[in-house]
């Protein structure tokens, strides 16, 4: 940010006789924008010993360049998250409470389940150097809590190099996407009960004809034991046994390590966590399954 392209373009050809050129033509063209957006182009063409050239430079546009508005305060730039009813959403479902038209501007959940808070815009409890393309002209960490007992850390993927300034070595060596803190995960033992208004509910009771099951009937007996099993599962539904899981699948854990080489991280981290601590060390980051390398002797 500001977004920029440069498209560039070259082409040309060459009539040789027994190695000699007898006519070429070079063809060179650059579109760049956008604020303004300008052609340049350039052509050659040689005939024997005689060649010709021109140029020529067209503004297609003239379109300021994108203002870059800086971000003075993160926290402030980003508080509008916390009010923001989209960010809400429940884990879990109470079947038998239907929720009427909503006309206050908020939203309605049923008590049941996890209330999730989540932000896409930044990771949270991540040193970051930008956000939304704007450079902030240092490190900062945002944090957030509810000050509840039961809340736990809800995480989503996020761009390395959306948040952080890499140089190419080290956009080649991180992932390009990892999980980072988005937001807060709130189990229903920590909330609050509010007020409530009791509902007088009225009930039809439409009383159907007795249904008989097949194998009651006299015919029954001509019923084989395969019939008869399948014909149970369909009246009780079938069991089904998952078993025990086959595999277990967690994200790999990485250490950031100082200059001396010590480890720097007091809990488990993921590559661009360990990779972040690191790089404000002047350390690096390593698998925490590496081994450690004896160097005894050789300094």
């Amino acid at each position: 940010k500001p977004f920029y392209f440069v498209a560039r373009i070259e082409a040309g050809f060459d009539v040789e006789v027994f190695g000699v050129s007898l006519c070429s033509v070079r063809v060179v063209g650059q579109l760049s924008g956008p604020g303004p957006l300008v052609l340049q182009a350039q052509a050659s063409v040689r005939i024997l010993f005689v060649k010709v050239s021109a140029s020529v430079t067209v503004e297609l546009s003239s379109n300021p360049p994108e203002r870059v508005v800086p971000i003075p305060n993160l926290p402030e730039h980003l508080k509008g998250e916390l009010t923001n009813p989209d960010n809400l959403r429940v884990e879990g479902d109470d079947r038998s409470v239907i929720f009427g038209p909503q006309t206050t501007g908020g939203k309605l959940f049923a008590p049941v389940g996890e209330l999730i808070w989540e932000q896409k815009r930044a990771p949270l409890h991540l040193d970051i150097q930008k956000v939304e393309g704007v450079d902030l002209g240092g490190w900062h960490k945002l944090e957030v809590t509810a000050g509840l007992a039961d809340e736990k850390r809800e995480d989503d993927w996020f761009g390395v190099g959306t948040y952080l300034k890499l140089a190419d070595g080290e956009v080649l060596n991180n992932a390009k996407f990892a999980p980072q803190q988005s937001g807060l995960r709130i189990g229903t033992g920590a909330m609050s009960k509010g007020n409530h208004k009791d509902k007088a509910v009225e009930i039809e009771l439409v009383k159907l004809p007795k249904r008989f099951r097949f194998l009651d009937l006299p015919g029954a007996q001509y019923v084989s034991a395969g019939l008869a099993s399948v014909l149970r599962e369909r009246a009780g539904g079938a069991q089904l046994d998952p078993g025990p899981a086959q595999v277990a699948v967690r994200q790999e854990a990485w250490n950031a390590h100082a200059g001396n080489g010590q480890v720097q991280n007091t809990d488990a981290l993921n590559s661009v966590q360990a990779f972040v601590q690191a790089k404000q060390a002047s350390g690096v980051a390593l698998p925490a399954t590496a081994k450690a390398l004896d160097l005894t002797g050789v300094f």
